[in-house]
């Protein structure tokens, strides 16, 4: 049913502008209206929704359904960017990311691979560290950074920390009595460049006393205000490691 607004109704009505003929009018440019409406509605319905292509590749990919969780960054990059989770990883945040999302050319990158491996990474980089200096505590968070799209879903966790899309950030919590002498510091990042191909790597040498107790807040509070024995920002990224003091 068209619906014609009462003003132009009343016009109609043997008015002031001659029945017939504006009706005919009013029906026009009602149809003219309703088509054009139909036609955005149809090209909106036309364009793909990216975040379910991702989706999709995410599960052809891993042999599981993905559900989009909630939003992340902005597009304005050109690239979409949201959280998804899935059963196998509960309550866990995989980041996912469509390069080039409004052209046919996209690339689609996600985590999942790096929230699978975290007690993995985390107990390779605890290996590393506590072979140098005896004993260490280490935080480690997965970071925001896609893998690269042509890692395989069934990919090892060798090949996912050498990688090149990988970003790895870890802490590691030593204790005063257990650092003897800078060089430690290298020992323990090359050990991690043998199978990494890029990190950032915080050491932080804390008072015996306190050892064990910082958990991840209180220990980036600490390193903050510089409340510690020593610290090394450490670096390893295209074949170069820096280590600053």
């Amino acid at each position: 049913m068209i619906f014609i607004p009462p003003p132009l109704l009343k016009l109609t009505k043997g008015g002031e502008v001659g029945g017939n003929a504006m009706l005919r009018r009013v029906l026009i440019l009602a149809v003219a209206f309703i088509t054009l409406l139909l036609g955005e509605v149809g090209c909106m319905a036309s364009k793909p929704n990216v975040n379910e292509m991702a989706l999709a590749v995410m599960e052809e990919k891993y042999g599981e359904k993905f559900e989009y969780y909630r939003p992340w960054g902005n597009s304005m990059t050109g690239t979409r960017e949201f959280i998804a989770r899935c059963e196998s990883l509960p309550g866990q945040d995989i980041h996912v990311e469509i390069e080039n999302f409004r052209d046919d050319g996209r690339i689609f990158r996600d985590t999942y691979l790096l929230v699978k491996y975290k007690p993995e990474c985390t107990e390779f980089f605890k290996k590393c560290v506590a072979d140098v200096f005896g004993e260490a505590v280490i935080f480690y968070d997965v970071t925001y950074f896609g893998l690269s799209p042509e890692l395989t879903g069934d990919a090892t966790f060798e090949e996912v920390l050498a990688d090149p899309g990988t970003r790895l950030g870890i802490i590691a919590e030593i204790k005063e009595s257990d650092f003897l002498y800078k060089g430690q510091a290298e020992e323990a990042a090359n050990a991690l460049a043998a199978l990494c191909a890029r990190f950032n790597f915080s050491l932080v040498v804390v008072e015996d006393g306190d050892y064990g107790t910082y958990d991840r807040d209180t220990l980036l509070q600490s390193m903050s205000s510089e409340e510690y024995v020593a610290f090394a920002a450490i670096t390893w990224a295209d074949g170069k490691l820096t280590i600053k003091w």
